[in-house]
């Protein structure tokens, strides 16, 4: 359930990290594209997906690939060796410009996005505004068949930037200081507001329902507009979210950032980029989420009531 908004024109360039269609469809050819599309239904497969219909000149960007799979937990972040051999092997270049979607909006390109900005912040990356959905919508071009590996291999330059992460022990530590008073807890969950409520059962088996004592909920969904090709909403509207469960967007505390398994939690983070927060350090995403906090018999949560 998202705030009524009333309408208001407000823009974003490049610089925010967003770029729209048109922006994109001029430079087809010259810049790098990702489809980082990552389906939470088990029947769908993003790579077949992508085979069928993608943009001209896109490669697959495979969450749960370009992760750390020894851990149990679901597409971790990478190590810095192995992000870099990822990206090298796909022929990209720090000095290259990058486009993410996915097909659902703004759902799991906000989290391609998050890397490659931890892992080299000077990285020339921008999310489509509207995603595979506005971009058909538009009657832009589309290609499908394989798509071959390059023949070269790029040069990505990595520096991680581990202040835009947090652990499970730094999220429990949070708590603990909120529970004394000590702190003004501001962990935002991106979850749908029945599994952050409790009154939903989570999608994975195994977990407790509810939330982290202390965090506030912005559904992921309530960043984009889906009745307007899931166009992200103006910064006045992306304020209010924030304002309507008292975050103050410009406090001197980091923002930590959560979900059901790191990666809409990265759509929400990303709204708070684009409302110029953009300090080192100050906002970060809990990369285990939901998918390890609930299924612990020890960390505390709440439900609804």
């Amino acid at each position: 359930s998202c705030t009524k908004f009333v309408r208001a024109m407000s823009s974003y360039t490049p610089a925010d990290g967003l770029v729209d269609p048109e922006w994109l469809q001029q430079r087809l050819g010259k810049v790098r594209i990702f489809d980082a599309t990552l389906h939470l239904d088990p029947k769908r497969n993003a790579l077949k997906e992508f085979t069928e219909k993608r943009i001209p000149g896109a490669q697959f960007f495979d969450i749960d690939a370009i992760a750390d799979c020894q851990l149990k937990l679901p597409h971790m972040l990478p190590t810095p060796t192995y992000f870099k051999q990822c990206i090298e092997n796909m022929g990209i270049n720090d000095t290259d410009e990058i486009v993410v979607y996915d097909t659902h909006g703004l759902f799991s390109a906000t989290r391609a996005w998050w890397m490659f900005r931890l892992f080299n912040k000077n990285a020339k990356v921008y999310v489509l505004n509207g995603g595979l959905p506005r971009w058909e919508n538009e009657k832009r071009p589309l290609e499908s068949g394989e798509v071959k590996p390059p023949t070269t291999p790029g040069h990505f330059y990595v520096n991680p930037d581990y202040s835009m992460v947090r652990t499970l022990d730094q999220v429990l530590d949070l708590i603990d200081d909120f529970k004394k008073g000590k702190t003004d807890l501001t962990v935002i969950d991106a979850r749908p507001k029945g599994r952050f409520d409790g009154t939903v059962p989570e999608a994975r088996p195994g977990l407790t329902s509810g939330h982290m004592p202390g965090s506030r909920n912005i559904p992921f969904t309530c960043v984009s507009n889906p009745d307007k090709n899931f166009e992200v909403r103006p910064r006045e509207e992306l304020a209010k979210l924030f304002k309507d469960i008292d975050v103050d967007i410009n406090r001197k505390e980091p923002i930590v950032f959560s979900c059901g398994s790191g990666t809409t939690a990265c759509v929400d983070y990303f709204a708070a980029h684009l409302l110029n927060r953009r300090a080192p350090g100050s906002l970060a995403v809990y990369d285990g989420s939901w998918a390890e906090y609930g299924g612990k018999s020890y960390t505390p949560y709440e439900k609804t009531k």
